[in-house]
């Protein structure tokens, strides 16, 4: 005869078929963090994210804000330092690439990252990151006009940028960073002023524009300083890397990692501003954009 199953035996059998589960659950997640943690160090984002303040830093003493007495410079300063900190911007490439997450491309992108050349371009990349070779990058272009490269090396360098999706990811950084700024000042502007959605629309395209030749210009001579003790041919062969299907799916997913990140930073940027724009001026029209 058949015996009864007890309740206790039931309740024993799910909670293990539950708690396999969980372990399932967690070992994969655990997995997929160990992967993504790896990718961050290979590619070289957490030891840049780690010199963002010192950069915003520099650059905010290089330009000082306009119409700022010394202690709103100082509290706008934290601002933007505070918006890079680099936990925050590694949180926000980590969500990601979570996003984004699949086992074998993955895979094959730490295999290509973890390839001799890789390391080695990562390196210099790295290393070009700090805020003293930002410095010596500036004086390093100017030494271009006497020692100019050779028409293959600007070749190459254009090359880079383009598969690298260069010039658009520093452009949609660079306008982020515009547009929570504007947006944050919308509910302090006089009531005369246009500030609707199609006005901040155009204003961007604008600053975009203004901002190409610019953002160009500083992405060549970042390529001749970062791999100024490159040959050619590595430099061609790292282009290689790029075009192929690995490092294309690659730039897509870093470029839009860290496109995502400086989202993150400049909402953090915005809405400091906003407070600081408050302590100035009450809020006119507290509204969002007009359509």
């Amino acid at each position: 005869m058949i015996k009864k199953i007890s309740l206790l035996f039931l309740l024993t059998l799910l909670s293990t078929m539950s708690l396999a589960a969980v372990n399932s659950e967690i070992k994969v997640e655990n997995e997929q963090g160990a992967v993504i943690e790896r990718v961050l160090h290979r590619s070289g984002f957490i030891q840049q994210f780690a010199q963002l303040p010192q950069i915003a830093q520099a650059e905010m003493d290089r330009q000082p804000l306009p119409d700022a007495t010394e202690e709103e410079a100082q509290r706008f300063k934290a601002i933007f330092v505070q918006a890079v900190a680099p936990s925050s911007m590694q949180a926000a490439v980590t969500q990601h690439l979570h996003s984004q997450y699949d086992a074998p491309k993955f895979k094959a992108m730490l295999d290509l990252l973890d390839t001799s050349l890789a390391r080695k371009m990562t390196a210099f990349e790295v290393e070009a990151s700090t805020a003293t070779a930002q410095q010596a990058m500036l004086d390093f272009a100017n030494s271009l006009s006497a020692t100019p490269p050779t028409a293959e090396r600007v070749n190459l360098a254009e090359k880079l940028i383009d598969v690298a999706g260069g010039l658009d990811t520093v452009l949609a950084m660079q306008l982020g960073i515009a547009e929570a700024m504007m947006r944050a000042m919308v509910p302090f502007m006089p009531p005369e002023e246009d500030v609707s959605e199609a006005k901040l629309a155009e204003v961007l395209n604008q600053i975009r524009m203004q901002m190409t030749e610019p953002m160009t210009n500083y992405l060549m001579v970042s390529v001749f300083f970062t791999y100024r003790q490159v040959t050619d041919e590595e430099l061609q062969q790292y282009i290689a890397m790029y075009e192929s299907d690995t490092g294309q799916w690659m730039t897509t997913l870093f470029n839009g990692a860290l496109v995502h990140s400086f989202k993150v930073a400049a909402d953090v940027m915005g809405k400091g501003a906003a407070k600081e724009f408050a302590k100035r001026k009450p809020a006119t029209a507290a509204t969002p954009l007009k359509n």
